[in-house]
């Protein structure tokens, strides 16, 4: 039966729903701190059945306060993703490492997937965790901002199998480059070949984040600090058959770190000489010309290469035109041919799909051969796929030569410094896609933010098409081009050009708006440092305000914003643009270590809540009221400003009161309620408060 309870989750009503009673009883009292408060606070289970035995448990659980039933809740979700979906299926090559043959055959004895997560949960906790891991690595490639896969280019025919990875020497190697203080964990497990994907090995190494602190509350009403490091955990796949390494982990710098330490240390593979690759894939060449040169390539000789399949979107992205043509033909030819080649190619929104053929033989053979290989939208080409590392090579080559593949390349200290405004304020808009019209007005040239993983063409902006013979141009290919906007990377490359200004660096995301970046140290003070976006809008801006000053353990701090938003402070923390309005690319980064000292010293007493109630001017039209401890109240309109104007003169007389009749001048108003309109249930009695029967006063 569906059990609805407002405090129990729904992962642990899951559980308790639908799990045995024997392992519903296993799973509640298993000997875990975490299960301490509900193990404790179990009825006896003797002299009941099995349905009413799971009414006791339901009836104990329901008892506990939101605050002790979390715990259990969290491990519940984590039973629910291996009892259902992929779970199930991710256990067996996990298992098959952590489990000897008597203890797997156990576990596979359970009734059912559910039960076997929660045998595995209470009985082999490393062996459940192993399994969670992998089956969310098999979800990577749905959170690109945390996914990442590299080319290896190792020698033909290399073979490596779970056991060769030398686990100190990586773990050493890795706390090293990362400056971890604790040592790490791994698991280091053989993932056998299914229909989906070849045989590879998975290693998951788990780390200690940055050291992070909690405010406890005890009974005496004092507050006490608990410092300690959150774990992280880093997700490996190589793929010896197509020496593809999958890294998966929360931020672009642990996943670039790790996997560079990994290709050197387990890999012995040189990524000084033959650096990893991470390709962006422009197909937008094909546009002007589908003629492809057949040029050297060292170990081959290429008799012919050609464009055999072509997806083009026209008018609008979701419109696709497809063509494919055998090896033998002319793809251009046919084109010309039939609907004009010229024509509906420089009419074309973008290039979605393309495959090539390409016929060689090998230095030294007689035998003619064919690769054949494609790249799709979403920056997908299946070359990787091919198990021959030689033909790899030879796909490689060609795409770098017709200029499709463009390597990776991330952007240096300078060049983060000379992007540094069009960065803010990419930061700043918090959206997902960006016109290539965006970056023709600001006299910024896109391809260098492709290049380093910043941005990915995803589409083009539609055109109409009213006669396809007519014989003038349409606008170019390149204005309206559509990218995606990688906001991990883009945020990680704002806190790079911060790096001389920040001391500690933890990742802690609250939401995709309010970023903690680390923190600053001035003397012996140490300064919590927030990235934050959107703050000029007010309704933004006054939800950030009230939720920063909620929250009573946090430290006076710095909100670094992508641009100047109008406001000195936000709760207790001062608000540093990170660009000020009308800095030049060439000028650099503007801001300073001392710069950003000074603006803190200077704004603190006022983000603490110590200036006196005032109405100031703000952007715009605005005026703002300042109350000490409250969020600003930003007034728009002359008879709103006009009705606080009067309060804040009264207030500073003693506050008397103020009669409704002057508070409402000359306006159509009725009230000072409809005065404001949808804002009055937020500004009553938090700003203005009824002192009698039609006087008015601030409420402070």
């Amino acid at each position: 039966m569906a059990r609805q309870s407002k405090r129990m989750g729904r992962s642990l009503t899951y559980v308790l729903d639908n799990a045995s009673t024997e392992h519903l009883s296993l799973y509640l009292q298993q000997p875990d701190e975490n299960f301490a408060v509900v193990s404790a606070s179990l009825s006896s289970i003797e002299d009941h059945d099995e349905d009413s035995l799971r009414n006791v448990f339901a009836a104990d659980l329901s008892k506990l306060s939101l605050e002790d039933l979390q715990p259990i809740e969290t491990e519940s979700q984590r039973i629910y993703l291996l009892a259902e979906g992929k779970g199930p299926d991710s256990c067996p090559p996990v298992l098959k490492r952590h489990l000897s043959n008597e203890e797997f055959e156990t576990w596979q004895s359970q009734p059912d997937d559910l039960c076997r997560a929660i045998w595995l949960h209470v009985k082999h906790r490393k062996a459940f965790d192993d399994c969670v891991a992998f089956r969310n690595a098999r979800e990577w490639r749905k959170a690109e901002h945390a996914f990442s896969a590299l080319d290896v280019p190792l020698e033909e025919n290399f073979g490596f199998v779970g056991d060769d990875v030398p686990e100190v020497e990586l773990l050493t190697a890795i706390q090293k480059k990362l400056k971890l203080s604790k040592r790490c964990g791994i698991s280091v497990i053989d993932l056998p070949k299914n229909k989906d994907y070849p045989a590879s090995v998975m290693a998951i190494v788990r780390h200690g984040g940055r050291k992070s602190s909690v405010a406890e509350h005890p009974d005496d009403g004092s507050r006490r600090l608990h410092y300690f490091l959150p774990q992280d955990e880093v997700v490996l796949i190589f793929t010896p058959s197509s020496q593809r390494l999958e890294v998966c982990a929360q931020t672009a710098e642990v996943r670039s770190a790790v996997s560079e330490t990994f290709a050197k240390v387990a890999l012995k593979h040189d990524i000084s000489s033959k650096p990893l690759t991470w390709a962006n894939y422009d197909t937008s060449r094909f546009l002007q010309s589908l003629e492809l040169d057949a040029p050297e390539v060292p170990g081959f000789l290429i008799e012919r290469a050609t464009v055999t399949e072509i997806e083009l979107r026209v008018g609008q992205w979701e419109r696709r035109l497809k063509l494919r043509v055998p090896f033998r033909d002319d793809i251009s030819h046919f084109l010309e041919q039939t609907i004009g080649h010229k024509r509906i190619l420089r009419r074309a929104l973008g290039v979605s799909r393309i495959a090539f053929s390409i016929k060689f033989t090998r230095d030294g053979h007689d035998v003619a051969e064919l690769l054949e290989f494609a790249i799709s939208d979403r920056n997908r080409c299946n070359l990787s796929a091919n198990v021959d590392s030689e033909l790899r090579r030879l796909g490689r080559a060609l795409l770098s030569h017709w200029g499709v593949m463009q390597p990776f390349r991330d952007l240096d200290h300078s060049e983060i410094d000379a992007l540094l405004p069009i960065l803010a304020e990419l930061f700043d808009l918090g959206e997902d896609k960006i016109s290539a019209q965006f970056f023709e007005k600001r006299g910024v040239d896109p391809t260098r933010l492709v290049q380093a993983g910043l941005l990915v063409r995803h589409s083009a902006e539609p055109i109409l098409i009213e006669d396809i013979d007519a014989e003038q141009d349409p606008p170019s290919q390149d204005s309206r081009v559509v990218y995606q906007v990688k906001h991990g990377w883009l945020e990680q490359r704002l806190v790079d050009a911060l790096q001389g200004l920040i001391d500690d660096r933890p990742r802690a995301q609250s939401d995709r708006d309010f970023v903690k970046i680390g923190s600053a140290r001035f003397g012996d003070q140490s300064v919590p440092c927030y990235l934050c976006r959107g703050l000029s809008d007010t309704n933004r801006y006054m939800q950030a305000d009230g939720k920063f000053r909620q929250d009573v353990s946090t430290l006076p701090g710095i909100v670094f914003t992508g641009k100047e938003i109008g406001w000195e402070h936000i709760g207790p923390h001062v608000v540093i643009p990170i660009v000020r309005s009308g800095t030049l690319p060439t000028t650099g980064n503007v801001l300073t270590a001392s710069d950003v000292e000074a603006a803190f010293r200077t704004g603190l007493a006022a983000a603490l809540g110590a200036e006196k109630v005032s109405l100031e001017p703000g952007p715009g039209k605005q005026l703002i009221l300042k109350v000490p401890g409250k969020p600003h109240l930003p007034v728009d309109g002359e008879h709103q400003q006009n009705c606080i104007r009067l309060l804040v003169e009264d207030h500073h007389r003693g506050g008397v009161g103020v009669e409704t009749s002057a508070l409402l001048g000359n306006s159509s108003s009725k009230s000072v309620g409809q005065l404001f309109g949808t804002r009055w249930d937020a500004i009553k009695d938090t700003y203005v408060r009824n002192l009698r029967r039609k006087f008015w006063a601030l409420s402070t």
